[in-house]
């Protein structure tokens, strides 16, 4: 599930800390965090990549999760890449690199 929030909200270390959060809220997440108005509109996620049906479901509950705490926007998994905001990888490090190659990290030997 970290993985999963850290990708959602986009906001690198600081995922931890909403993880540690006793009380998550709506008003923690976009007037604490979010400082940027980044998630005043719809969250739609796409799945890129080889999901497994389980990933696919935890990705689901958590959506639903997440919706019933939020109070002005709605979060939604979408079709097509074109129609989200935010997209969620499943990559192998190959496929990764591929995909990624002006940012990588690490070369493998």
């Amino acid at each position: 599930m970290k993985k999963i929030i850290t990708l959602l909200f986009g906001i690198g270390m600081v995922s931890n800390l909403v993880l540690a959060q006793n009380h998550f809220t709506h008003d923690y997440l976009v007037n604490d965090i979010v400082k940027d108005g980044r998630w005043e509109s719809d969250i739609k996620i796409y799945i890129y990549g080889d999901c497994s049906e389980e990933n696919k479901n935890t990705i689901k509950e958590t959506i639903t999760y997440f919706n019933s705490l939020l109070e002005t926007i709605q979060i939604s998994l979408v079709d097509k890449k074109d129609s989200s905001n935010t997209i969620i990888y499943f990559l192998t490090d190959e496929e990764y690199n591929n995909l990624f190659s002006y940012c990588l990290i690490y070369k493998t030997l």
